[in-house]
């Protein structure tokens, strides 16, 4: 280790000191491969460009009142602060079973203290990244040897910005070993003053073949004064008429006055905001706070008012000290106070919720249209020439590489923007149209109504089985109201070209609010329980900021939990207001603090940027743009079991050659997403391995043999019964339901969610990479199922199994259908897995022999299957499309579609943005 001692005008340099509380809230057992006693270890780091020193200490466990718990033997447990040496662990805990929720509230304090340039102490100071580096180790004792393995590692980053920090968020661990621990962060600034520590920070080698050798450690020492830090010389010949040098030494003498009263004014209202929330009396009196934007002006006339060099020393040091000793004051309350407080921990699990579903809904792209659009063959070529166009657009953007991370965010879970999947979602609902009265007012449909539909392919003529294109318009205006001072109303031309009709004044693509000129769109309820269109200023009495703080949740909220709405029905809510906790705190009010940081600007425009292009190609809505429909029964509760009650059986089925571990990733994100629902899972396992290769009649009586067996093991029938299938499987699950043993079941059906599933067979595939190795393979090893798959299991492919199960399919027995397809998914064909016509312009591809073309062939399939589907109003059908970022992906994979045909089940970054976004499909 070099060291170094830092002097000189050049080497002017303050010590900020910044206090971090890391509080490890609650851990889950999921699925660890061993119980046990484990430790969780904890060790952090800043940026090591930036000289600095890292203290940590231990904050004793809250003690619930008539116990005397203490911390267990081998755990980090200091009363004074040390250096850190060596990575700090929690207490140590026991784990029995799985599901196992176990209360840790073990809390390690962190004093960082930062060397940084007197000039630019602001910037400096919140643009150094942290890490805190997580390992859940277990712990083996034999003898008196203790061994120590870890079974998990994550990293977090994050910042100490302007408003301090105050985060709570879930961190999920492993794959083998699946566990989850919910952890607190909070952080401040504590002061400013001359710098009197060792500090270390780390240099790298210049050279290009030497960075990845281990960086230099150097250690410093700094003797910066006061008088240097201000004036940047030690030399005392300052004269009062050297008047420019004397007011610049003042104006960073207010810029750093400034930046603690900023850091107290958070850190103030942070405390005002949840101290209702503990149960101990630790509530401020109002009269003891510091009115800081008083302060300031008063700090800045004291400064003003020194007439040399001494006197300005002098009241600076006395002005930093007592605004040190002020945050000290209320930091130490807040500690006390807020750390160990569930209520509170449960609070801030909340607005990380929100802010999840607000990042993670970026990217995702909405599109609504009419169900008879089911069997548009001319319109599946433009769906996905829209989808590509978007998808460029998406990658060469400031709205996606610009995306901000969480305030503590988890790379290996959370992503970096370049890793980001995208989504487009189309979703196929019926339409009313509006019914003229007597005076020519137009009003909503009746609910009853039902809604003609297209028994045989749409796009004859102008009319959807009776129904006028216009009249659907005129529906969708009727819907879609604009504000009456809203100069260019939102028109759709004609329902044949909804999703490109050109929408130029839609309040959807707009602005980053979701709003024009001003105006934003809000839903009212009449008598009768039918919406009205009712322009939101009209009836809004209460600024946004009270409407915020409210913890009420509006009614088109509450719908959401019923029930999955259209688009349109999205756009009747206000986008503006987003969902809320329902243990709010009390918001109050900064002046010295931005509303939003410099990334946050940048970011929305960006994004503004994007959707103004993008309106050029899609007239869709951006999931992130419209209040969350999933906030509420989507967050977790601190020491809660799930509800006891009606079960939701879902069950999961892998792909070829697969096993139910496969599933894995799926089960476990669609539980996070759904918390404190009774959810019940079967992962089917009669299938394994090579015997998917077996025919899939008998792969399908296999698997109903296994699905009754398990219903006949329970006490009581399910209340909802949903199937979830990956490629091969998604075709075993509508073999399964459509046996005649099923039956029984069918009212109990909800969802069927088919991730890559060929449901057309492996036919008209457009890779001739994947066609030549799948014949390749088919001559080298007898494979049935892939037989069947490819529609050779007979000399007449209608009586193929495939074709003949498209005639007596049993899928619109579904409320929810969803189908998870990807432009860059070679292994099962895109309109394959979405259970779409093959489109007319790319007939050419497929093997034209007159009635035995392969196109004919499909789209006779598609008509089998869509049409029930479209006559049962119930039914609602979901298309998807995801495109799965490749850099950095291998070659094969990529040029296969390997890619994008295995990240739907095994990407955590894909699971926890698609099941975030389309939870309420298993509400």
């Amino acid at each position: 280790m070099v060291q170094n001692t830092l002097r000189g005008p050049d080497w002017r340099k303050i010590q900020v000191s910044l206090e971090i509380a890391v509080e490890f809230v609650e851990f889950l057992n999921i699925d660890l491969a061993d119980t046990g006693v484990y430790q969780i270890r904890a060790g952090l780091k800043c940026d090591g460009k930036v000289p600095h020193c890292i203290e940590v200490s231990s904050c004793p466990r809250k003690r619930s009142q008539g116990t005397t718990e203490q911390p267990a033997n081998g755990s980090f447990s200091s009363s004074s602060y040390v250096q850190q040496e060596f990575l700090p662990s929690g207490n140590l805990f026991k784990v029995r079973h799985q599901q196992q929720r176990i209360k840790l509230q073990d809390v390690l304090l962190y004093r960082v203290f930062l060397l940084v340039n007197p000039l630019n102490i602001e910037e400096s100071v919140t643009k150094t990244e942290f890490t805190l580096s997580l390992d859940i180790v277990h712990v083996e004792r034999d003898g008196d040897e203790t061994t120590k393995t870890s079974v998990g590692e994550r990293t977090m980053k994050f910042f100490i910005k302007h408003g301090g920090l105050h985060f709570h968020r879930p961190v999920l661990f492993g794959y083998s070993n699946f566990c989850q621990l919910s952890l607190s962060v909070h952080g401040t600034l504590i002061a400013l003053q001359e710098p009197y520590r060792r500090f270390q920070y780390e240099v790298r080698p210049s050279s290009t073949w030497k960075r990845e050798a281990v960086p230099k450690v150097i250690d410093i020492v700094s003797h910066s004064s006061m008088n240097l830090i201000i004036f940047g010389t030690t030399e005392v010949y300052e004269r009062a008429e050297n008047l420019p040098e004397l007011h610049a030494a003042k104006k960073r003498m207010v810029a750093m006055c400034r930046f603690l009263i900023a850091a107290l004014e958070a850190l103030q209202a942070k405390y005002i905001e949840l101290q209702h929330m503990t149960d101990e009396n630790y509530s401020l009196d109002v009269k003891s706070l510091m009115d800081c934007p008083l302060q300031l002006g008063l700090c800045t006339s004291e400064i003003e008012a020194a007439s040399d060099r001494e006197a300005l020393i002098e009241t600076g040091q006395k002005l930093v000290t007592q605004m040190a000793g002020e945050i000290v004051r209320i930091w130490t309350n807040f500690v006390d106070a807020f750390l160990g407080c569930l209520t509170v921990s449960q609070y801030l699990m909340e607005v990380f919720r929100e802010a999840q579903l607000r990042r993670l809904g970026e990217g995702v792209f909405l599109l609504d249209h009419h169900k008879s659009y089911l069997l548009a063959k001319h319109e599946s070529g433009v769906i996905l020439a829209r989808h590509d166009n978007v998808w460029d657009l998406l990658k060469r953007s400031k709205y996606y590489t610009d995306l901000p991370a969480l305030p503590v965010a988890c790379l290996e879970t959370d992503g970096r923007p370049c890793d980001i999947p995208c989504i487009f979602e189309d979703r196929y609902y019926h339409i009313e149209p509006e019914v003229r009265s007597e005076d020519g007012t137009s009003q909503p449909p009746p609910l009853t109504r039902l809604d003609p539909m297209l028994l045989n392919g749409a796009g004859h003529g102008d009319r959807f089985g009776g129904l006028k294109e216009s009249d659907i318009a005129n529906a969708l205006n009727g819907i879609i109201a604009s504000d009456e001072n809203l100069k260019d109303s939102v028109k759709l031309k004609s329902v044949r070209r909804i999703d490109d009709a050109s929408i130029s004044s839609a309040p959807s693509l707009g602005s980053p609010s979701g709003s024009t000129n001003g105006s934003s769109l809000s839903l009212s309820t009449t008598a009768n329980g039918t919406p009205s269109h009712t322009p939101l200023s009209s009836k809004r009495s209460s600024s946004p900021r009270e409407v915020r703080s409210s913890g009420q949740l509006r009614e088109h909220d509450r719908s959401w939990m019923k029930e999955e709405c259209s688009l349109t029905e999205m756009l009747r809510g206000d986008p503006v207001v987003p969902y809320v906790a329902s243990e709010s705190g009390l918001k109050v009010e900064t002046f010295l603090l931005a509303d939003k940081t410099d990334e946050e600007v940048a970011f929305q425009c960006g994004k503004a940027a994007f959707k103004d292009r993008c309106l050029k190609v899609f007239n869709g809505l951006l999931f992130s743009d419209y209040p969350l429909p999933n906030a509420t029964h989507s967050c977790a509760k601190l020491q809660c079991v799930r509800q006891s009650g009606k079960v939701h059986l879902i069950i999961c089925v892998h792909g070829l050659e697969g096993t139910h571990e496969d599933m894995k990733l799926v089960r476990t994100y669609l539980e996070r997403a759904l918390p404190m629902h009774t959810i019940d899972f079967l992962m089917s396992h009669s299938v394994n391995g090579n015997t998917t290769y077996r025919n899939m009649e008998h792969l399908t009586e296999t698997f109903v043999c296994e699905i009754l067996d398990y219903l006949a093991s329970l006490d009581k029938l399910p209340e909802k019964i949903s199937f979830i299938g990956h490629s091969l499987g998604a075709l075993l699950v509508r073999a399964a339901i459509a046996h005649p043993a099923m039956e029984p079941y069918h009212a109990c059906l909800h969802s069927f969610l088919s991730f890559c599933g060929p449901h057309f067979g492996l036919i008209n595939n457009p890779s001739k990479i994947v066609t030549t190795g799948l014949w390749i393979f088919l001559k080298w090893r007898k494979a049935e199922s892939l037989t069947q798959l490819a529609l050779r299991d007979d000399p007449d492919m209608r009586n193929s199994f495939i074709y003949k199960l498209s005639e007596r399919d049993a899928m619109h027995h579904f409320h929810y259908i969803l189908l998870v397809s990807s432009a860059q998914d070679h292994y099962a064909p895109y309109y394959s897995a979405r259970l779409e016509p093959f489109p007319t312009s790319s007939s050419s591809s497929g093997r034209s022999d007159g009635r035995d073309s392969t196109v004919t062939l499909q789209n006779e399939m598609a008509r089998n299957i869509l049409e029930p589907i479209s006559r049962n109003q119930k039914t609602k059908i979901i298309r998807y499309d995801i495109r799965v970022p490749t850099e950095g992906a291998g070659m094969p994979d990529n040029i296969t579609g390997r890619l994008a045909h295995i990240a739907v089940i095994d990407s955590e970054i894909f699971l926890e943005k698609f099941m975030t976004v389309n939870v309420q499909y298993f509400v």
